[in-house]
């Protein structure tokens, strides 16, 4: 790879020439958690909860789908071939995955969409260099928190529970995902995590569904300690960190309840995350959109590395602010493989993807807001351009037609 100036634009134009790209080859730390064990530097945040927690509503864009190596998932659910949890199940429950959304289940029935859990993870990789991030995601849309207790998840699967009633589509859910007890699901993940790495905290959003019940806090509170002995960790070292609902939903009393001091449901190191400001979905009111998803994951990485600044262990640099403008790059074609593309903010660096995630090419420029990317005809193919802003954020276009355009 090269980089070629040319004298147009005022001098703004250059040339990213793609030359010999080694179709499958990679620049990037593709780190393996089984075979390269860093426990001291792979920290593990445990996500759950309901539907803003899963990912329901937003969809992934293409740059979503990208798999981040830096960024590991344990994989957390089954995947049936019907939705009663019968025939054929070709789950990889318990290996490790690059995360990419959707994040929570790629399965063949009840798939989630665009969650914060990849947002949230490169937040923390730009805010903590030199560390590495794993999750154990586990979540139902519409499920009341009860179906996280390990006392009372089986009254809610069973339908006995009353007040409120259990919701069906999430006892659907919870059976063909996690076999009817996520919460056991979520335990038996977290302790093969905790052999790789080390957790560093839970992420809760939970709430819609019965955060305005009295039992809420205290089921809260429950959960959390049950987690916290389950998995032999302690409440000083694993906050509990959990979001808002939309506007559309309303704020939730109870949530004030259990983070403030000398209230009885208070839980000391637990933290919430504001989210009331962000957009919503306008027609169901109660999930964020894509770009409320992606602010939110950011929120709770600004607040998960506060954290860890208090623990003494944390990044006190924060190497750009919290929310930033989103870089938008157009793409024109040129002809022969050439591309031109115009960027509203200086670019760093480009990378090419194919369509299926692996990184064929990356290269870092010089701060440009014009860039020419040629691609020679022995390597064409459909590909994913993803182009890095100087600001830290980025966008990605998706690129079909090479020569003959």
């Amino acid at each position: 790879m090269s980089i070629t100036s040319h004298n147009q634009h005022l001098g703004l134009l250059f040339a990213v020439l793609l030359i010999g790209l080694p179709i499958g080859a990679t620049e990037f730390d593709d780190w393996d958690p089984i075979t390269q064990i860093q426990k001291e530097n792979f920290y593990i945040y445990i996500v759950f909860g309901q539907s803003n927690a899963e990912g329901f509503a937003a969809q992934p864009l293409y740059e979503d789908r990208i798999p981040n190596p830096n960024l590991k998932n344990l994989i957390a659910y089954d995947n049936y071939e019907n939705e009663d949890a019968t025939g054929a199940n070709d789950s990889h429950l318990g290996e490790w995955e690059s995360v990419s959304e959707p994040n929570c289940r790629k399965s063949k029935r009840f798939p989630t969409a665009f969650s914060w859990v990849k947002a949230f993870g490169e937040e923390m990789l730009a805010r903590n260099p030199g560390k590495k991030f794993g999750f154990v995601h586990v979540a139902v849309a519409s499920a009341g928190i009860r179906l996280f207790d390990k006392s009372l998840y089986a009254a809610y699967m069973d339908g006995t529970q009353t007040n409120p009633a259990p919701d069906a589509n999430a006892r659907k859910k919870a059976k063909y995902a996690y076999g009817g007890n996520p919460y056991q699901r979520i335990i038996d993940m977290a302790k093969i995590a905790q052999q790789y790495g080390t957790i560093k905290g839970i992420l809760m959003h939970q709430g819609e569904a019965d955060g305005w019940k009295p039992f809420w806090p205290s089921e809260v509170k429950k959960v959390y300690k049950d987690m916290l002995k389950d998995l032999s960790l302690k409440a000083s070292d694993v906050p509990l960190i959990f979001g808002e609902p939309t506007a559309g939903n309303g704020p939730i009393a109870n949530q004030d309840a259990i983070v403030t001091e000398g209230n009885t449901y208070y839980i000391p190191n637990c933290y919430k995350v504001e989210a009331l400001d962000l957009p919503y979905i306008p027609d169901n009111k109660l999930h964020f959109t894509r770009e409320g998803y992606m602010e939110l994951g950011k929120r709770y990485a600004g607040k998960a590395t506060e954290r860890l600044i208090a623990a003494g262990i944390g990044s006190i640099t924060v190497p750009y602010p919290l929310s930033r403008e989103q870089v938008v790059v157009t793409i024109k074609s040129m002809g022969n493989g050439l591309m031109e593309a115009q960027s509203t903010l200086p670019l760093v660096k480009v990378k090419a993807y194919s369509l299926d995630g692996a990184c064929l090419e990356e290269k870092d420029i010089a701060s440009l807001s014009e860039v020419e990317i040629k691609v020679p005809a022995a390597h064409a193919q459909p590909m994913i351009m993803e182009f890095h802003a100087a600001n830290g954020s980025k966008s990605a276009v998706k690129v079909f037609h090479l020569y003959g355009w």
